[in-house]
């Protein structure tokens, strides 16, 4: 996952609502050092394992357009990471499933793959 500027201000003000950095990383698992790269512009980009850590604490701090900016862009993904042979309720459970998406975009597109299939 690329460090978006909003990306990375929504941890600043994480980090700062948790009031450390090395309150944070004990929150998260994530390691202070890389909390403090991230911020830095060091690190542009977090594996997932770290991005999934990172993202249910951060997402309260981004903006809602920018956060649905995020969701959509993260869709494709989603349509992308499901073999063709799969079913329409494995997709419905592939979207339940995931980490990144609100509980309001998961039922928005469920509803869209119920209506539209």
């Amino acid at each position: 996952m690329k460090l978006s500027p909003a990306i990375v201000t929504a941890l600043r003000k994480a980090i700062e609502h948790a009031g450390t950095q090395t309150a944070f990383a004990t929150l998260t698992g994530v390691r202070q050092n890389n909390l403090a790269r991230y911020l830095s512009g060091t690190i542009k980009k977090v594996e997932q394992e770290t991005w999934e850590k990172l993202f249910p604490h951060i997402k309260a701090f981004m903006a809602e357009h920018e956060l649905q900016k995020f969701q959509r862009q993260l869709l494709p993904s989603l349509h992308e990471s499901i073999p063709p042979d799969n079913t329409r309720l494995e997709f419905i459970r592939h979207i339940c499933y995931s980490k990144e998406l609100d509980a309001e975009t998961k039922l928005r597109l469920i509803k869209e793959v119920l209506e539209n299939t």
